[in-house]
């Protein structure tokens, strides 16, 4: 007996879809010069997790949009 095999379902190619508009969108999250760093108990060091990241409309990466 052959099984039959499901169909296979086509992959969504990411960079192929056409740009979001933005156009007309508030900011809902914008900022800049963002750090966080964390002081760990027993360390001297202290613990970099982000170091000047800005969202904003003058930045490389644009502000969350509603």
């Amino acid at each position: 007996m052959v099984e039959q095999q499901p169909p296979r379902r086509k992959k969504l190619n990411l960079y192929r879809l056409p740009p979001k508009n933005f156009e007309g969108k508030e900011d809902v999250i914008s900022f800049n010069n963002l750090a966080k760093i964390y002081n760990l108990d027993g360390r001297d060091e202290q613990i970099v997790a982000l170091r000047s990241v800005s969202l904003s409309p003058n930045s490389e990466f644009y502000p969350i949009k509603k």
